[in-house]
């Protein structure tokens, strides 16, 4: 089992890889046209809601105690799988 602050680290690097990501598809934004931008500008919103909520999560797990973090550990995987998840779709289909 990785230790608390192992945990939060892998968290964090994380968050940093998906502010890389959509950082690129903002980017991605100002290349498109028409209705490819709105739909891409819609998923960046969308992805950075989800990013937001998952810092958020962070934060109170960073303030947990060792036992309330091991109760909230699953949930954050979930949604970190969701948000990773959320992200390469994006990427699969506005990167090409």
């Amino acid at each position: 089992m990785k230790s608390r602050e192992e945990f939060i680290e892998i968290l964090h690097r994380q968050i940093d890889e998906w502010d890389k990501k959509i950082g690129l598809l903002q980017d991605q934004a100002k290349i498109v046209e028409g209705e490819s931008r709105i739909e891409l500008q819609n998923q960046i919103n969308s992805l950075t809601q989800k990013r937001d909520d998952f810092v958020g999560k962070v934060k109170n797990a960073q303030q947990a105690g060792t036992e309330a973090l091991e109760d909230i550990k699953a949930g954050l995987e979930l949604a970190s799988d969701v948000a990773q998840s959320s992200i390469e779709s994006a990427f699969k289909r506005f990167m090409k």
